[in-house]
């Protein structure tokens, strides 16, 4: 029967991994993708938010071409122009010929520039601009609730995991302990110290502590996997806790205010009711902005450079 215990423990013992307890949540938050969601959502609307503020700045735009004239058109033009020259000296107007520009170009370089800055968008930017500070701080309502419900979630799965594990050890101390007195009241009866209703109590023992170890070694199971189910992983190997010091409290760093918004689960729902009513209200307000006029400046500059053939 004893080594019967001692193969259970060895193979308990064999292919498992230690956790400790900020192993287990730093793995459980990596690994949950709730949170991991949530956390990419509250980055996202902070990047809405600085979209935000850049609607207040104005806006320039810059255009710029280039149109290089063909050797066969430069050509024609310079031919036109020449011939509209010798015309004017055929009429005694050689003067005027000669003051006559060149006006065939090579390069031909346009450019403009413009900025447009909304000054007033009957509110809309403004709104625009509270609506997603207030959706930013829900998102982050959202982030630190699924947090806490998953260091919770793993605390709660690793408290169990710590408590099977000293079930474990109870239940293979008593079969050890009960084991010995089997065999001691053995000895007393074989010395006739003992009869054998004794021996019969101490069997029935052994054998309830037997049921106990298999209890034990079955919720030990169980608690393994809803450990690793928390942490989100994929483990051949058995889960186990690594022991703390005896002064350490698995729950030290857990404070009033941590339980109390744990605990109530309605009370972000609240807040996040609360400020999508304030939402609601600002969009009430925005539609009377709607008859306000718009302010707007425009800005416009143009040049062009031109290469004469």
């Amino acid at each position: 029967m004893l080594f019967f215990v001692f193969f259970i423990f060895v193979f308990l013992l064999k292919g498992q991994q230690e956790f400790s307890l900020n192993q287990a949540i730093d793995i459980a938050l990596e690994n949950n993708y709730k949170y991991r969601i949530s956390q990419l959502n509250v980055d996202y609307s902070s990047k809405n938010i600085l979209q935000g503020y850049l609607n207040f700045a104005p806006t320039v735009t810059i255009d710029h071409s280039q149109v290089e004239i063909s050797d066969y058109a430069l050509q024609q033009q310079l031919a036109q122009q020449e011939g509209f020259k010798q015309l004017l000296r055929a009429l005694d107007l050689g003067e005027f010929a000669d003051q006559i520009p060149n006006t065939a170009f090579r390069k031909v370089y346009r450019s403009s520039m413009t900025v447009n800055w909304n000054l007033f968008a009957k509110g809309l930017a403004l709104r625009e601009l509270n609506e997603r500070k207030l959706r930013h701080t829900i998102l982050e309502i959202e982030a630190d609730q699924a947090k806490l419900n998953t260091v919770f979630s793993v605390r709660e799965a690793f408290y169990n995991l710590f408590i099977a594990e000293e079930l474990m050890e109870i239940a293979k101390l008593r079969l050890k302990n009960t084991d010995q007195r089997v065999k001691q009241v053995q000895q007393f009866v074989n010395n006739g110290l003992r009869n054998n209703a004794e021996l019969l109590r101490w069997q029935l023992q052994y054998s309830q502590a037997e049921e106990e170890l298999i209890r034990a070694e079955n919720g030990l199971s169980n608690t393994q996997k809803q450990f690793v189910f928390v942490l989100g992983m994929q483990m051949t190997e058995k889960a186990k806790t690594k022991r703390p010091e005896m002064s350490e409290n698995l729950f030290a760093d857990i404070t009033e205010e941590m339980i109390k918004n744990l605990s109530v689960d309605d009370l972000n729902d609240m807040k996040k009711s609360i400020l999508e009513n304030q939402i609601a209200i600002d969009n009430k307000f925005y539609t009377y902005g709607k008859f306000l006029p718009s302010v707007n400046v425009k800005y416009v500059k143009n040049w062009q450079q031109s290469n004469r053939a």
